[in-house]
């Protein structure tokens, strides 16, 4: 043989394993959905460490307690039972 590629199958830059490397199939996919859908992950880390997830719950018991008054109201005033 008379050069590397022919002696070897590739150059000497393609023998440098960083230039040939390509990650792993699900790593790739994984760093992708990371920078495509980031943006999100910050969103719900801020709504659950800041309390606001708390927040929800409080509301749905005010609703709740919101529905008893009203039905309560209702009977008191002769309404439906």
């Amino acid at each position: 043989p008379r050069t590397l590629r022919q002696a070897f199958g590739m150059s000497a830059e393609d023998a440098q394993a960083i230039h040939v490397y390509r990650k792993p199939l699900a790593e790739r996919i994984v760093i992708w959905l990371l920078f495509r859908f980031g943006w999100a992950l910050v969103l719900l880390a801020v709504v659950l460490l800041s309390g606001c997830a708390d927040d929800v719950h409080a509301y749905a018991a005010a609703q709740a307690d919101l529905a008893d008054a009203i039905a309560d109201a209702a009977k008191e005033a002769g309404g439906q039972p």
